[in-house]
């Protein structure tokens, strides 16, 4: 039945052509609510607050830390658009590089990297490599070289820039490509691009670009050995954070207890809320009433999987929401049910692509 269970006062005007997924699918979440439970409008609201708690918030980390990545992704090769950063080698004297995190890995790009000493006008030039396999390093290292020098040799260069606020003592430019895609850092104040790429143009006719095969062994061996650090920004004071909670324990609601209990007007203000994320702090509470209400209905979980349970007691709506086994909401939705009690509960076992409900 088409009946939007956030925004059923508008029916008229509401469209159905997408699902709402359970649990966010950039959570690993597959389970979507039955068409007709979510409509294509409030989805749309929901895909702007959504994605700014899992690339802002304090969801961020744990994804970074344990995957999976867009949409669910758990396979790096399918993994098409990641956020290039620079990336610090957790070692002496060792590089800033452009790359990326997938699950907790650090992977880095094909890239050129140029430090500069003005005073004695010296460019040095490392080339760092990202495939471990390569049957043919050298002619691997000449074709990156002349894509370079295309990139460098064009009147309109296309690239993404990218902050970098780790190299303090010393001028770099971090020059990688990703899947046809050039990314450039620097920490250069009013860097000029057309400078820049006469200098290095000019160095390179007038040098012997090269570099010791050993080296490059060494570079392409360590590099997949070795940690990185990065810092990444968060949000602390935005409603994603809250609204994530908040929204997949409403959807769990529809799910498991049913899409007529849901669309109730004993919900009405949880809804309104939730579509417009806001005062969504005031549905979360203390963690004291676990042990009152849900510690005997809990089940062990896998580890790093998502659950949401739901209870009713004494007129009370009640959920708990955990992401990770490390992020948790306890919350009430609502103070005034009156009909059959019930106890739910669904796991997103994500990495091993299991969800199931559980009571």
């Amino acid at each position: 039945m088409d009946n939007c269970i956030y925004l059923g006062g508008l029916s008229e005007e509401l469209t159905y052509n997408s699902q709402e997924h359970l649990i966010p699918a950039g959570l690993g979440g597959r389970l979507k609510l039955p068409k007709g439970f979510v409509s294509d409008q409030a989805n749309e609201k929901f895909s702007k607050y959504e994605l700014f708690g899992l690339r802002k918030s304090l969801l961020t980390g744990n994804r970074m830390r344990h995957g999976p990545g867009k949409r669910g992704n758990q396979n790096i090769k399918k993994e098409k658009a990641p956020v290039i950063r620079m990336l610090k080698e957790n070692r002496d004297n060792g590089e800033n590089l452009l790359g990326y995190i997938f699950a907790g890995e650090a992977y880095v790009l094909p890239q050129i990297r140029y430090s500069f000493n003005y005073l004695s006008g010296k460019i040095d030039v490392k080339y760092v490599c990202d495939n471990f396999n390569i049957e043919n390093l050298e002619s691997y290292q000449l074709d990156f070289r002349r894509k370079i020098m295309d990139f460098l040799f064009n009147e309109i260069k296309s690239y993404n820039h990218i902050d970098n606020d780790i190299d303090k003592n010393i001028s770099t430019v971090n020059i990688g490509l990703h899947k046809g895609k050039w990314y450039l850092a620097t920490n250069i104040s009013n860097f000029d691009m057309d400078k820049f790429s006469n200098e290095v143009i000019e160095y390179t006719i007038n040098q012997t670009f090269s570099l010791k095969m050993t080296a490059v062994e060494e570079v392409i061996q360590e590099a997949a050995k070795i940690e990185f650090k990065y810092s990444h920004p968060i949000d602390i004071t935005s409603e994603s954070f809250g609204f994530i909670f908040v929204k997949t324990a409403f959807n769990a609601l529809a799910y498991l207890v049913g899409q007529e209990i849901a669309s109730s007007n004993i919900f009405d203000e949880l809804r309104n809320d939730i579509i417009n994320c806001r005062n969504l702090i005031k549905y979360i509470q203390p963690s004291e009433m676990h042990g009152r209400v849900f510690s005997e209905h809990i089940q062990e979980m896998p580890q790093n999987a998502h659950c949401v349970y739901l209870v009713s007691k004494d007129n009370m709506v009640y959920s708990y929401v955990s992401f990770y086994n490390e992020w948790h909401a306890h919350m009430v939705l609502s103070d005034r049910y009156n009909g059959e009690d019930f106890v739910e509960g669904f796991v997103c076992d994500w990495k091993a692509k299991k969800e199931y409900r559980c009571k």
